[in-house]
């Protein structure tokens, strides 16, 4: 498809050349016109610095792009991209006469061929944009998911160490029940010991006490006890 644009934008320009006919190229560009094919692009741009030699004949970009097919922006986007040369004077940026000639834009023939090519040149170049903004894509929904997935890795070790500190906060308040379940079992048997000594000696008190008639009621009453 590319070389379809190009073959249109050539036959185009031979028109205009040749015998001036816009129909032709407006039959060029819309043979093509559904199936425009995106440009590769041109390293970054190059100006020269220093001045311009005298007897160079330059223009700014805006004065350029009136004698050219393109548009102020379009020129400028070129001279950024290293597609056209340009020269500094004063710090502003201007494109040689001889330059223009050499990329073959200076405006030629009709105002509707002129048109025709202007419009063809511009649409290139909004692909050309379209497609570093498209080739940077893959590159951003790569970033993304990467940062993604080690968002959902640190999610799952959050996760991972909050069940970690909640087991061990179970274990630790079932060991300190069960101390304390210890503790209460182990005074609980203390009392009843003291009570039961407690006992025994009220009970050894009152046979050392009693008569003999009570003693041995009492120590009758002791072995059925114990029995």
């Amino acid at each position: 498809m590319l070389v379809e644009l190009c073959h249109a934008v050539s036959v185009a320009r031979r028109a205009v050349a040749t015998s001036g006919s816009a129909v032709a190229c407006r039959r060029a560009a819309a043979a093509t016109s559904g199936n425009l094919s995106l440009l590769p692009l041109a390293a970054a741009g190059s100006v020269r610095a220093g001045g311009e030699p005298s007897g160079m004949k330059t223009y700014s970009i805006s004065e350029a792009a009136d004698l050219t097919t393109l548009s102020a922006r379009a020129l400028r986007a070129r001279v950024d991209r290293g597609h056209i040369r340009a020269v500094l004077r004063d710090s502003v940026r201007r494109i040689p006469h001889s330059e223009l000639e050499r990329a073959g834009i200076l405006e030629e023939g009709s105002p509707d061929t002129t048109r025709v090519i202007r419009e063809l040149t511009e649409r290139l170049d909004a692909q050309a944009a379209e497609l570093i903004r498209l080739r940077a894509l893959p590159e951003r929904v790569a970033e993304y998911r990467r940062q993604l997935d080690e968002e959902a890795l640190a999610r799952h070790e959050a996760e991972r160490r909050a069940q970690a500190e909640a087991s061990a906060r179970s274990e630790a308040e079932a060991a300190t029940e069960a101390e304390a379940a210890g503790r209460r079992a182990a005074e609980k048997q203390a009392e009843e010991e003291a009570q039961a000594a407690t006992e025994a000696r009220t009970w050894q008190e009152r046979l050392v006490e009693a008569g003999w008639r009570e003693r041995r009621r009492m120590l009758r009453d002791a072995r059925r006890s114990a029995a």
